[in-house]
């Protein structure tokens, strides 16, 4: 800005305080004297929008309050989205304006909540429109793989391998679709179409357990699974199959059901961290036996609009420079704790989970916790013995160092590039190896030698991003080969 706009900025902030309709006067059109600072005020904003990120945070925040269009549409039985739903107008309020958000009565400020909630109506419209040609393709692509189906099914059909295959790309295209729908009607075409690929599947290795599902098959279809030659012709169409129903997400998604006990006494549960309560930040970083009270590998100073990449060569030094209007880097109390405990815990081989509330800083103490590994394993391989108070301790597993193994961090697809982008704002450039492992599966055939090949740090210093639709355990070992930490 130049300092002629900026004082029409200010004039213009200072007139929409003063206004009788705020609002009004903010959105107002005409040209009158506010005209350049509301000019100037609207296009920077405009453009920074989309460096601050605030659609994607948006995004979370909806998902992780069970707001998500398509969870919504679940519980209400139908595809369309005609209602705003305001449960997460408070953690909005707190993820973008912090404490300046609410009143000293714990209320959200009332310009504040007017602002939010033009922000989710706006949301929900930017869903609305989404959903909508989502919907409208469902129609499309059915009646798309029902011509290919019945091409192949006919009475005197003979389908080639070339018709089998066009089938199952025009299916994998509708399910992929499907899948992101959650209504029972929905539910029930993704499991006759799920039943139906393993019945042709289980014809294809001509498996002699599943004959009553194979027999369920149209019999030009059976023949000419039947016919499948060679060896190729029968992996390439497992292949196919693997694919189609690698898209098909499960719809309960990746909800982990506990079977707990009839009038279970939570009364008595613990936060697990009860021996530390009268620990001061200075205790916590003893206990940890980093004396230089900062994480290891980590960034010391932070981008706070997000508007540069750290990772770059650039990006670096910006931040590295003391000139630059960055904001410190560094856990607080109950993330010292968390990743101290957490420390605990892999040391005895045992599992841990991180239940503190939304927008308290989990990613960073997942993150601090994996370098305090790498760096603990470094630091036992030169002094004999980890740092701190774990000094006496060893790795239950190996009895002595912790295992140079790589770590994998499990996510679902659509917060995978938020993980990547967590982890480049927290560790410094070039002291970890991150690799991101999506897609389908015939994209990641060459993911051992394109990717993992070409790492430049040890295994421990490796992160492998991968999403909850590739990451069965089956398929680490038969494809990897490797042994890894997988949170």
């Amino acid at each position: 800005w130049t300092v002629g706009k900026a004082q029409a900025i200010e004039v213009f902030m200072n007139n929409c305080k003063t206004a009788r309709d705020p609002a009004e006067h903010y959105a107002s059109k005409n040209k009158d004297n506010d005209h350049e600072g509301r000019s100037s005020w609207n296009a920077w904003v405009k453009i920074s929008w989309a460096k601050w990120k605030i659609n994607k945070l948006i995004d979370n925040i909806l998902q992780e309050n069970g707001c998500e269009p398509h969870e919504v549409m679940a519980r209400l039985n139908c595809k369309t989205a005609d209602e705003v739903k305001q449960a997460a107008s408070i953690t909005l309020a707190d993820a973008l304006f912090g404490d300046d958000a609410f009143t000293d009565g714990s209320f959200v400020v009332a310009s504040v909540m007017t602002f939010v909630t033009t922000v989710l109506v706006l949301t929900w419209g930017r869903y609305r429109k989404v959903i909508k040609r989502q919907a409208n393709s469902i129609d499309k692509k059915t009646q798309e793989a029902e011509e290919r189906w019945l091409a192949i099914t006919a009475e005197n059909a003979k389908p080639t391998m070339a018709d089998i295959r066009t089938y199952l790309k025009k299916l994998e295209s509708l399910v992929t679709l499907l899948s992101v729908f959650k209504d029972k009607e929905t539910a029930k075409k993704l499991d006759a179409r799920r039943e139906q690929v393993n019945a042709m599947m289980a014809a294809a290795k001509k498996d002699p357990s599943k004959a009553e599902p194979i027999a369920r098959l149209p019999k030009s279809l059976r023949d000419a699974l039947d016919r499948l030659a060679t060896e190729e012709e029968v992996k390439e169409l497992e292949l196919l199959i693997e694919t189609t129903l690698a898209a098909m997400v499960p719809l309960e998604g990746d909800e982990v059901v506990v079977d707990f006990e009839e009038n279970l006494n939570v009364n008595d549960w613990k936060s697990g961290v009860e021996e530390y309560d009268k620990c001061s930040e200075d205790d916590l970083w003893e206990h940890l036996g980093l004396s230089e009270k900062k994480l290891p590998f980590f960034q010391a100073r932070s981008d706070p609009d997000a508007a540069i990449d750290p990772w770059s060569e650039e990006g670096q030094q910006w931040l590295d420079d003391p000139t630059s209007p960055t904001q410190k880097l560094a856990p607080r109390w109950h993330q010292l704790v968390g990743i101290l405990r957490m420390i605990d815990r892999v040391l005895d081989c045992e599992p841990v989970m991180l239940m503190d509330s939304v927008g308290v800083g989990k990613t960073m103490q997942a993150v601090g916790l994996i370098a305090c590994l790498a760096h603990y394993r470094e630091h036992y391989r030169k002094h004999g013995k980890f740092p701190g108070k774990f000094a006496q301790r060893t790795h239950k597993k190996t009895g002595g160092n912790i295992p140079d193994l790589p770590v994998v961090i499990m996510s679902p697809p659509n917060l995978q590039h938020q993980w990547m982008s967590e982890i480049q704002r927290y560790l410094r450039r070039a002291t970890f190896d991150v690799l991101p492992y999506a897609g389908k599966y015939t994209t990641r055939v060459q993911w051992w030698t394109m990717a993992w090949s070409k790492c430049q740090q040890p295994p421990i210093r490796r992160i492998i991003l991968a999403t909850t639709n590739v990451s069965s355990c089956c398929e680490w070992y038969a494809e990897y080969k490797i042994n890894c930490y997988v949170w």
